[in-house]
């Protein structure tokens, strides 16, 4: 999920609004498997037999972009926008492949469903957000981040508490509790970053030149999801 918060709804097919505690919306878009790509590519290939952190150390022996290798990550549809019934693939496969390829496209691929998510964003609202802030699970691995960042070109802070809504519950505790006068002196007091993970220009150049063909593949594809279905319906037993 990215969030942005805004002084109204930000009104797009793909952007969901919910209001904030001080009377702002918080616009977001949603990848349904981004961390979930990561554990599918673990079970997928290693049967759980490897840690995620072999996993990112394979990764990281492959060069940015995979050897053009391109992963579309729609592995359970998508919630918002017009084919809930997308699909995830492998674009670009060669025999030149291996694993650290495979899962580095993996990763590469949420970095560009959540930048292509991002360009919707900046679209709807006329603004480029200068920096993302990680949380959860996201907030953790740090070749992963570098990836997003590079792709994103934009630094990523990490916060001092990476459950970053377990924060939000303690802000918005001290203030029905009296303890802050407002949310904005809560969050003062309890919100931490302790660093920054900024783009590699080198990675951010090449993945910016890879952005248009995952955009096109995520559009061209959207014609063939139904004809997926109906095979997948009609398919015989094992």
């Amino acid at each position: 999920i990215v969030t942005l918060v805004a002084e109204k709804p930000v009104l797009d097919p793909e952007i969901s609004n919910v209001g904030t505690p001080e009377g702002n919306w918080g616009a977001f878009v949603l990848l349904e498997a981004g961390g979930d790509a990561a554990r599918w590519a673990r079970r997928a290939f290693h049967d759980n037999d490897l840690s995620y952190g072999d996993i990112l150390d394979m990764a990281e022996t492959a060069a940015p972009g995979s050897d053009a290798l391109l992963f579309l990550p729609y592995l359970v549809g998508e919630r918002l926008g017009a084919h809930r019934n997308s699909r995830a693939q492998f674009f670009g496969l060669a025999a030149g492949h291996g694993l650290p390829q495979m899962h580095r496209a993996v990763l590469e691929g949420v970095g560009f469903a959540v930048n292509r998510h991002l360009q919707v964003m900046e679209r709807a609202t006329g603004t480029r957000p200068d920096m993302l802030i990680a949380s959860g699970g996201g907030a953790k691995a740090d070749f992963w981040l570098k990836i997003k960042a590079s792709i994103y070109n934009r630094p990523i802070l990490i916060p001092e508490e990476a459950e970053c809504g377990l924060v939000g519950c303690a802000a918005l505790c001290t203030v029905a509790l009296g303890r802050e006068p407002d949310l904005e002196s809560a969050a003062a007091r309890l919100v931490r970053h302790t660093r920054e993970v900024r783009p590699d220009p080198v990675w951010a150049e090449h993945y910016a030149r890879i952005q248009p063909l995952f955009d096109t593949l995520y559009t061209q594809s959207q014609a063939h999801y139904d004809t997926l279905d109906a095979l997948t319906a009609s398919q015989p037993e094992a």
